[in-house]
């Protein structure tokens, strides 16, 4: 893999691993939830989707199956949030896992990824909360592990060459999928995501590398990049 040639911002290099953006100026990540308000929107768009799958909407555009749900994970914040009764508006925001499930604050981690979508790489604003979490805790662990050259190098010739990408986030995709589950103590079904995790090839490389060195691109992904950190503003002036 030859080195790609792309902007190297300094946030890129130094990613912030510590989260739904709800509103629809900025692309999004979200999960087609059965009992969610745009469940059946979701459905009418994309008749084949999955009870729990990944999807992509794009302002203008509409909602996009993801399929496979293939990302590069460029940051994203853990909270725990107790959301009201519209299941969407936070009341209650800690950085304290309260270590119980029965409690109402459940895990929540904001995110921003690069989506490849049969259009091309997309930026959007991302959400894994509860049971979707573990797929975030994943592309999470690998943004920090691809940070340590040698201990990345060691896994594998693949992600040995990876190394010769500047931007770390960029070494590694994360496919995610979701699979029904049943609840031990409730029997209700729920849906949990993971993130299966490879390193860049060359291809996807190169796809990374125009998409970065592209105006068009860096318009939106710099608009994402604000939605998120407005939501992460948002979400920390209520911590208790």
């Amino acid at each position: 893999m030859t080195a790609v040639a792309i902007p190297v911002a300094d946030r890129f290099l130094k990613p912030v691993v510590d989260a739904e953006i709800r509103e629809t100026a900025v692309p999004f990540i979200g999960f087609a939830e059965p009992k969610g308000s745009k469940y059946a929107d979701i459905r009418a768009a994309l008749p084949g989707i999955q009870a729990g799958a990944p999807y992509l909407y794009k302002p203008g555009t509409g909602y996009v199956a993801m399929n496979p749900a293939k990302m590069h994970v460029v940051e994203g914040v853990q909270f725990f949030v107790e959301y009201g009764a519209d299941g969407a508006t936070p009341v209650t925001v800690t950085r304290t896992d309260p270590g119980s499930f029965k409690s109402p604050l459940k895990e929540a981690i904001f995110g921003v990824a690069v989506a490849y979508t049969p259009d091309g790489l997309v930026p959007a604003a991302v959400s894994f909360r509860t049971t979707k979490a573990p797929a975030a805790h994943a592309a999470l662990k690998a943004l920090r592990d691809c940070a340590d050259a040698t201990a990345w190098g060691n896994k594998s010739p693949d992600f040995r060459e990876t190394l010769r990408i500047p931007v770390p986030f960029a070494r590694f995709t994360a496919t995610v999928t979701t699979r029904a589950k049943t609840g031990k103590g409730s029997g209700q079904q729920y849906y949990a995501a993971s993130a299966d995790i490879k390193p860049t090839t060359p291809a996807e490389a190169k796809m990374i590398g125009a998409a970065l060195a592209s105006p068009d691109f860096m318009a939106t992904f710099n608009a994402v990049i604000a939605a998120h950190d407005a939501q992460v503003k948002k979400l920390t002036d209520m911590v208790k």
